[in-house]
């Protein structure tokens, strides 16, 4: 039973293999969505290996596009599933929403067809008969009439979902217009598509009806992009160069990629050949006064632990993003898992306090990477920005800022303030008498004198616990969608961090929809915790906290004021469903009102 203001959406899945050109054919489809839907993601999921061979197993890909109003999560049960390979469907990991259709790829599954629930439709589709027969008069050799077959689908897709093929043919003329056989034939095998569907008298699927995006520009952004146009922000908002260095990683080899085609005198990605060659290189930009970012993912950060340490002694603006997987070691590299966050609070030898922050949705890295910069260089610490590989595959539909993400050199916007008390004046090599030492003992307060005094220790690591507990980003601010203001009588708070956001703030859009006292908060800096937050935590009978993990914030939260919150967790490699996130909740919620009666 829907109820108003319930979220509603359409899924479409998309499997198959490297030569499907799969996330081509994601992106023309998003791309016609976004003109008629005000929220739109598109996950996409790379193979498990990157040389397989076409038909095993780890060779498959696939993409998800989720639109519709009031969304915030994806993968989601799926309503349209084009399975392209049979190796695709053995790995499918989705489920099936009730009613849901199925094309297959009818040349490439041999009978008996895949046995489906009672409830959906089967329909295999001779793609490639259907694409050469239209290609016939192009008279194209049979591979380049088999590299039209996106086109061929995209037209039937298209046709199926009621899109228009204005934009796509427009694109088609332009693109290829060197090309003029080559344009033919894309837009030939486009039309033969839509045309194919409706003689077949394919089922057609309505879009939920909503208001499509306010007039402006807007773009699908990934969270390898936003990183990246963070970066290049962070550059230009600050006198100060960016070094990035990384080792390349699965995880992370997208990022990197992606930093090297924007590459210029204000973003300088180096690649290393270990994580603590790329910290270590991340500490020599920070002395030579610069901003130095290191990119990390696994149980590279266990690998960095010692420099990190070094930086909070020597008191240098390092940035580190940390995109975790599945572990432990590089167990699973390619799927989700938040199990690092005890390491990037904990993870140090001695008392090494640092700023930890959390992404929550793909576009949020552009802001939370200028934050981190901007912390790390007012307060001569080291700050740890926790991603993950769900967040870096998955695109959102965003409307263009005013403001250009140019890599050509801007005025500061924000320049170095002036040190706190409790840290020393960054001074930059070749300062005219200014002198940085720089080394692994600690130094007596004021000076750059070796001290081992205890006094002087207890002084310096007092200090340093003060300097990070008073940093505050600005998207640290306690934020509570249906707080006590809108919903007086709120009971139970859902609580995450990272890319927990989307199927949680979902979840609790359902929640109340249902009449349920629910409210919804998701931290962005996870450590330090200030007051208000503790507050506002103790403010609800119940705290859910959800994490992808065995239970870190919860554990994390406990240990401060003794707060009681009840933890739902998973392990399993995989994003949370919305449904599991209502199931747990719904449970809480029995139990609060059982205890009243």
């Amino acid at each position: 039973m829907s109820h108003p203001g319930m979220p509603t959406s359409f899924t479409l899945h998309l499997a198959g293999e490297a030569g499907d050109s799969i996330p081509f054919l994601a992106q023309q489809l998003a791309q016609l969505m976004a003109q008629r839907l005000p929220t739109l993601f598109l996950h996409a999921d790379p193979p498990a290996e990157i040389r397989a061979p076409p038909g095993a197993l780890s060779a498959a890909l696939s993409c998800q596009l989720r639109c519709g109003s009031q969304i915030s999560s994806c993968p989601e049960p799926v309503h349209l599933l084009l399975a392209l390979r049979p190796s695709a469907l053995q790995t499918l990991t989705v489920e099936l929403a009730p009613g849901a259709l199925v094309l297959l790829h009818a040349e490439r599954f041999a009978p008996p067809w895949p046995s489906l629930p009672a409830d959906c439709r089967l329909f295999p589709v001779p793609i490639t008969s259907w694409n050469r027969e239209a290609l016939a008069p192009c008279m194209l050799s049979q591979p380049e009439c088999d590299r039209c077959e996106s086109f061929f689908l995209l037209g039937l897709l298209a046709w199926m979902l009621d899109l228009p093929l204005d934009p796509v043919q427009h694109w088609l003329r332009t693109t290829f217009a060197h090309k003029p056989e080559m344009a033919r034939a894309t837009e030939l095998a486009l039309i033969a598509g839509r045309n194919q569907a409706q003689n077949a008298d394919l089922p057609r699927w309505e879009l939920p009806l909503a208001e499509g995006p306010a007039a402006g520009s807007y773009r699908l952004l990934s969270g390898n992009e936003a990183l990246t146009l963070g970066l290049l922000s962070a550059a230009q908002l600050t006198t100060r160069r960016v070094l990035l260095a990384a080792a390349a990683a699965p995880a992370t080899a997208e990022l990197l990629a992606a930093c090297h085609e924007v590459a210029c005198d204000r973003l300088v990605p180096m690649p290393c050949p270990d994580e603590a060659a790329a910290i270590a290189a991340a500490l020599g930009a920070a002395y030579g006064g610069q901003l130095g970012v290191a990119l990390c993912s696994g149980p590279g950060l266990s690998i960095q632990s010692e420099l990190l340490g070094l930086a909070v002694l020597t008191q240098l603006p390092v940035v580190v993003i940390q995109v975790q997987h599945g572990g432990p070691a590089l167990a699973l590299p390619r799927q989700v898992e938040q199990a690092d966050l005890a390491a990037a609070v904990h993870g140090r030898t001695g008392v090494a306090p640092l700023v930890v922050l959390a992404q929550a949705t793909p576009a949020e890295g552009v802001e939370l990477i200028v934050q981190a910069a901007r912390l790390a260089i007012e307060g001569r610490t080291p700050v740890i920005l926790l991603s993950d590989v769900h967040l870096l595959q998955l695109s959102e539909l965003v409307p263009i800022p005013d403001w250009p993400f140019s890599p050509c050199p801007a005025p500061s916007v924000w320049v170095d303030s002036m040190p706190p008390e409790d840290a020393r004046p960054y001074c930059v090599p070749g300062t005219p008498g200014g002198e940085h030492s720089l080394g692994p003992l600690e130094n007596e307060a004021g000076t750059t004198k070796v001290c081992f005094d205890p006094s002087n220790h207890a002084r310096q690591s007092a200090a340093r616990i003060n300097r990070v507990q008073r940093l505050r980003a600005p998207a640290a601010t306690w934020h509570v969608e249906g707080d006590r203001s809108a919903n007086p009588s709120a009971t139970l708070l859902l609580l995450g961090w990272g890319s927990t956001f989307g199927p949680l703030r979902e979840a609790c859009f359902i929640l109340r929809a249902r009449g349920h006292a629910v409210a919804h908060a998701h931290l962005r800096q996870v450590h330090p915790l200030s007051s208000e937050v503790l507050d506002g935590l103790q403010g609800y009978r119940a705290v859910l906290v959800v994490e992808l993990n065995e239970g870190q914030l919860a554990t994390h939260l406990r240990s401060l004021r003794g707060l009681s919150v009840r933890s739902y967790t998973r392990l399993g490699g995989a994003p949370f469903r919305v449904a599991e996130i209502l199931a747990a909740a719904e449970q809480v919620l029995f139990e609060l009102q059982e205890q009243t009666a």
